[in-house]
């Protein structure tokens, strides 16, 4: 009998420890520290690329929403201070599906050491040219 009161009351141990470990509060997401950061925002993020920091900067946070009813895109970022085209190569490309939003944590910073140019089209392709339509593909995130 001895045993089954031990390994109750190892069990009972167990589960007090987890129920305080299931209180704490969880880790926060992204930069320990938030303080300076800037934030951006495209409405009508298109082909022709759409320049939202013409400086060396580190990307923390990005959220993405494709307002279309059917059409699926392509967000695409540049490494460049300068409206990107199709002919350049992005950094990242995210795909969100038509009527849904997308959230990109990069919990120590995405570096781009030109500045930050956005496109969004239909294609995967790097040279995709066709765009979304007006207010159809917003994005948005903080830098630094």
């Amino acid at each position: 009998m001895k045993l089954s009161f031990t390994r109750a009351l190892f069990v009972a141990a167990a589960l007090a420890l987890a129920s305080q470990m299931a209180l704490a509060s969880p880790k926060p997401q992204g930069p320990s520290n938030t303080s300076g950061m800037t934030a951006f925002r495209v409405l009508s993020a298109v082909s022709t690329g759409t320049t939202t920091v013409t400086r060396p900067l580190t990307l923390y946070q990005l959220s993405m929403s494709d307002e279309h009813a059917t059409t699926d895109f392509h967000v695409k970022l540049y490494n460049k201070a300068t409206a990107a085209t199709s002919s350049d190569t992005p950094v990242y490309t995210y795909f969100v599906n038509a009527q849904t939003a997308r959230d990109i944590v990069f919990p120590n910073g995405a570096a781009f050491n030109a500045g930050l140019s956005i496109r969004c089209v239909t294609e995967a392709a790097d040279n995709g040219t066709t765009a979304a339509g007006s207010n159809e593909c917003e994005v948005s995130g903080t830098y630094k």
